[in-house]
């Protein structure tokens, strides 16, 4: 409804798996210690965790139903090392989908395409939600910056599905960890 309100006709609901270890940083930010996190310190990290799935999936308000099957990309990490068990285990991605994948580049490329050719050249208004601002706060702008990629203006405004939740029903912010727990 608030989407709505807000004059949106369609929601991209997007989300990303990481090599490594940005689930630490990740847990820092939800813990209201985001002030510790230092986006210069982190930009000069050079074992910031890569993205190496890109999947999202449009959502069409008026309709109430998702617009066909979910995009679902595997991205190669730049610094193509074996990705360890926990990796494996939390995403589901495996070391051969990230050896045959494409570079994110590519995979952002094929994003802007999207949302040019099935938003914007149709006058059809768009907001990006996510599960969480890691997501495109963090990860996307410091390893696109890392990488040298222009990122894409849409990426700088989206909803923060979690945080909306929270506001809502504060009394359960520790029971909010994945999509699922919405």
């Amino acid at each position: 409804k608030m989407a709505k309100a807000l004059g949106y006709d369609y929601l991209i609901c997007l989300s990303l798996e990481t090599t490594r270890n940005a689930g630490d940083y990740r847990e820092l930010l939800e813990s209201q210690n985001e002030h510790l996190l230092n986006k210069e310190e982190l930009l000069k990290d050079t074992k910031f965790p890569n993205i190496i799935e890109f999947n999202w999936i449009s959502y069409c308000i008026d309709e109430k139903k998702p617009e066909k099957e979910p995009n679902v990309y595997f991205v190669k990490p730049t610094d193509m090392e074996q990705l360890n068990s926990k990796t494996i285990e939390l995403t589901g991605v495996t070391q051969e989908d990230v050896e045959q994948a494409e570079s994110l580049e590519s995979v952002l490329t094929k994003f802007n395409n999207f949302v040019s050719n099935t938003f914007v050249l149709k006058n059809k208004s768009y907001c990006i939600i996510t599960f969480g601002h890691w997501e495109l706060a963090y990860q996307l702008f410091i390893e696109t910056s890392q990488k040298k990629i222009n990122l894409a203006p849409h990426f700088t405004t989206f909803f923060d599905a979690r945080k909306e939740f929270i506001k809502s029903y504060p009394g359960h912010r520790d029971a909010i960890n994945t999509i699922e727990d919405l």
